[in-house]
């Protein structure tokens, strides 16, 4: 494993897939020193694309639902580890677990992700197929959290700009950017805190946005949708957060 100084680093060790990140500002929930939980939700997307491509292939796979549990406010420390396998797969569907622990070894945080593969006529480009094990760094430049794309319209409200965000494989908005805003919006309600969970169902892609996520708080649980203005308001994610 190389180029851990650079963000996130990749490498296949047999069957499963495992990651390292430093710790550093740029991923705290603001006004906190605990590192936001979409970021472990983009982290278990990449892995989960990575996984569902080796599963899945030659068919393109897209997010269905994710879900991340945290143990404790993800804490700052020197780096963080996590390593994803595959539960369950299938013609079209695949299904995996990723463990998220501290550089020493403490569990952080356990995640879940599906993908399927919703159009048997398209394929992987062939250098995805090729590279699918290549280890790979993503740098710090490659930002995990969409500061300027997502903007705060008004408490629990949050708009997620079309060009200020990252797209996956089959060209939609990616699972990634989508778990900021969900996070951006709960947050707004309560600010200072950090969530728990983070629980997310994939409805319908959005592929040219704005996105718009929505969030009604009752308490440390809030009810969050995003949908996508571009499609009359069509309801893309269904999420359920909880903050500690």
């Amino acid at each position: 494993m190389t180029g851990l100084d650079g963000g996130f680093t990749l490498t296949w060790v047999g069957d499963e897939i495992h990651g390292e990140s430093p710790v550093y500002p740029d991923l705290f929930v603001p006004g906190t020193s605990h590192v936001r939980l979409s970021v472990l939700a983009t982290w278990t997307d990449i892995m989960g694309g990575y996984l569902s491509m080796e599963v899945l292939n030659p068919l393109i796979p897209v997010t269905m639902s994710l879900d991340v549990h945290a143990h404790r406010p993800v804490p700052e420390c020197g780096s963080i580890r996590s390593s994803g396998r595959v539960l369950s797969a299938g013609r079209s569907v695949a299904t995996l677990m990723v463990e998220i622990t501290s550089d020493t070894g403490d569990a952080i945080a356990v995640a879940t992700a599906s993908f399927m593969a919703p159009d048997p006529n398209r394929r992987m480009p062939e250098h995805l197929r090729r590279d699918a094990r290549t280890p790979v760094t993503i740098g710090r430049d490659i930002p995990f959290v969409n500061v300027d794309g997502c903007q705060q319209i008004a408490p629990g409200i949050v708009s997620l700009s079309s060009h200020a965000t990252g797209r996956n494989t089959a060209g939609s908005f990616s699972g990634a950017s989508l778990a900021s805003a969900v996070e951006d919006a709960a947050l707004s309600l309560c600010p200072g805190t950090t969530l728990s969970m983070l629980s997310m169902r994939y409805v319908k892609p959005v592929i040219d946005g704005p996105a718009i996520a929505r969030a009604v708080g009752n308490g440390s649980i809030c009810q969050v949708e995003v949908r996508d203005c571009a499609k009359d308001d069509r309801l893309a994610i269904s999420a359920i957060t909880r903050s500690f």
